[in-house]
């Protein structure tokens, strides 16, 4: 029976392709991935169709922009793991990214001292959560930003609110933080 680690590797070798390199690591992407991002994007296409193309194209960009943040989060998590193994005198292969996060294939030296090992296997394995520490700050940031920038239009005309039974609605609502969106 394979690990996790093993069907990564597997997947990673015969079903998925190479779609960048940053900092000289090779950045493959699973076609399953591939094939989530198309199962978001027909969500917003089959709940607006009857809606009229402003809440398609509204749903289209969130379904976009919901993907790139999540992938782009798993990314920055896995090069958390692949700099602390570089650091401790090791190596990145690749990061495969998969619908199931990330991987991190990653290598480094031998030690012969079993505490000195279990100090850096912690430390690999803390570095990729540690990434969300300084990620949080940005995207709250990021988000406190655009919640300004659509806040500060005079009127919310002509804007999409989120209502608590889960659906936009178009109307002049007033704006409330991240619930106004234009």
């Amino acid at each position: 029976m394979m690990g996790l680690g093993g069907q990564g590797m597997a997947q990673s070798r015969g079903f998925a392709f190479r779609a960048c390199s940053i900092c000289r690591v090779d950045i493959r992407v699973s076609y399953f991935v591939v094939g989530y991002f198309g199962f978001q994007i027909l969500q917003p296409l089959q709940q607006y169709s009857h809606s009229g193309t402003d809440l398609i194209f509204f749903g289209l960009g969130s379904a976009a922009m919901q993907f790139v943040f999540l992938y782009t989060t798993v990314l920055v998590h896995e090069f958390g793991h692949g700099t602390m193994s570089r650091y401790l005198g090791g190596q990145i292969d690749h990061i495969l990214l998969w619908p199931f996060g990330g991987i991190c294939f990653s290598s480094r030296p031998q030690e012969q001292d079993v505490v000195t090992l279990v100090k850096n296997d912690f430390k690999v394995v803390a570095a990729g959560p540690a990434t969300h520490i300084p990620q949080t700050a940005f995207w709250l940031a990021l988000a406190m930003l655009v919640s300004s920038l659509l806040n500060s239009t005079s009127a919310c005309r002509d804007r999409y609110t989120y209502s608590a039974d889960g659906s936009w609605h178009r109307g002049c609502f007033p704006c409330e933080g991240f619930r106004c969106l234009g």
